[in-house]
C-alpha cells in the first residue's frame, strides 16, 4: 500500500449541534474531535458568517487543511456545508466528515471512503444538500441506547461518568486518525484505524 498524499487539501467537518446545552452530548462527538484537532494544531476557530460555519485553517505537511464546525443544527448541517463548498468553489471529494455512530461500541472508530447515511441525520442532510455519498467519513462509536430508550433521546444525553473518563483518550484517537489521513493516504489511514483501532 503506497504511503502517499492523494489530496493537497482536506476539509474536515465536525458534526454536532450549536449551543452550550448540547456541548457535552453524544451527538456532538464529531464536533468535539474536530475542535480537539484544532486545539492540538493551535489553530483558532473564527466565525465565517458568509457560510454559517466556524472555520480554522492551516497547513499540515504541505497539505492545506480547513476545519469546519457548522453553526446549524445537525439535521441542517448539509446546508452549511453546501454553502461553504459553493462559496469557496471546493469539491465534496475533499470532505472528511466526523460524526457519532450509535451502531459502534463507545471508543471504536471506523474510517470509510464513502457510504450511506445509515440513519444519521447529519449525513442525511449532507446527502440531500451536497448531493453525493462520495466523501470520507470518520465514525466515532457512542454505543447503543438501553432497551426501550429512544435513540433521539440517547444521542442528546450527556456522556455517562464512565464515558466521560474515557473521553480524552477517545478524542486523541479521533485526532490521530485524522492526522493519519492528512499526512498519508486514506487507504493507509483506513488500514491503521480500522484494523488496529488507531
Amino acid at each position: 500500500m503506497e504511503d502517499v498524499n492523494k489530496h493537497k487539501r482536506w476539509i474536515i467537518v465536525g458534526l454536532g449541534n450549536p449551543g452550550l446545552e448540547y456541548s457535552k452530548t453524544r451527538h456532538n462527538l464529531g464536533k468535539m474531535v474536530v475542535q480537539h484537532l484544532g486545539h492540538e494544531l493551535n489553530w483558532p476557530f473564527k466565525k465565517d458568517l458568509n457560510t454559517s460555519n466556524e472555520i480554522a485553517r492551516g497547513v499540515v505537511n504541505g497539505v492545506n487543511v480547513q476545519l469546519i464546525i457548522p453553526m446549524k443544527f445537525m439535521n441542517e448541517s448539509g446546508r452549511a456545508i453546501r454553502l461553504f463548498l459553493g462559496y469557496y468553489r471546493l469539491s465534496a471529494e475533499e470532505l472528511i466528515v466526523v460524526l457519532d455512530d450509535a451502531a459502534l461500541p463507545f471508543g471504536t472508530l471506523r474510517l470509510r471512503e464513502f457510504g450511506s447515511a445509515g440513519g444519521h441525520n447529519g449525513l442525511k442532510s449532507i446527502e440531500e444538500h451536497v448531493g453525493t455519498q462520495r466523501y470520507v467519513r470518520l465514525r466515532m462509536g457512542i454505543g447503543q441506547p438501553k432497551t426501550g430508550q429512544d435513540l433521539a433521546d440517547y444521542v442528546l444525553e450527556r456522556f455517562s461518568a464512565d464515558e466521560e473518563a474515557q473521553l480524552p483518550e477517545f478524542l486523541d484517537k479521533g485526532t490521530k486518525a485524522l492526522k493519519h489521513t492528512i499526512e498519508h493516504s486514506v487507504d493507509l489511514a483506513m488500514n491503521l484505524v480500522n484494523t488496529k483501532d488507531c
